[in-house]
């Protein structure tokens, strides 16, 4: 067999997605750290200020109610505080409900980043976009992995002698 039917052969099996995702999934606690601090920063994965706000959010049975849950949240110690107004949800009291609680698994062919914990999980249906990584995220992630594909796309394409 010449170099050229080695090398269709290998195309044949190649699959650049499945380098990356296992690799992505090697570097999940990075991506749950990332998904972390854009909750943190009262981000969506959208890059988007999450919503309802404390003052728009109808479990506040009034403006009072709200300012006062906000300002009490504003106090609170997050390790992960980014900046953010204090009106915006970052879903961090403690940490054991969200923060600590976070996952990531591969489903088909995407990385899926979910809570463990049973009242975090019903959160997204809420305040729309919250589990996952931002394109901004995404594409520093991708930076810092890219030596790592290049390098398993080398080990799978090396020609004999």
């Amino acid at each position: 067999m010449d170099i050229f039917d080695e090398w269709i052969n290998k195309l044949r099996g190649f699959d650049l997605w499945d380098i990356v995702i296992n690799i992505l999934y090697k570097h999940r606690d990075r991506i749950i750290e990332f998904n972390k601090i854009q909750l943190a920063s009262g981000k969506n994965t959208l890059d988007q200020d999450i919503s309802p706000d404390y003052f728009s959010d109808p479990f506040f049975k009034s403006a009072a109610h709200s300012q006062a849950y906000a300002k009490w949240k504003d106090k609170l110690e997050n390790p992960f505080e980014q900046s953010k107004g204090f009106r915006i949800p970052d879903f961090y009291i403690t940490g054991r409900m969200v923060y600590d609680t976070l996952n990531a698994k591969i489903v088909g062919d995407e990385i899926i980043i979910e809570p463990s914990d049973r009242d975090a999980k019903s959160f997204d249906s809420k305040w729309k976009n919250i589990y996952g990584v931002s394109d901004a995220h995404i594409e520093l992630l991708l930076k810092q992995i890219m030596p790592e594909v290049y390098k398993e796309m080398n080990k799978y394409f090396k020609t004999k002698g």
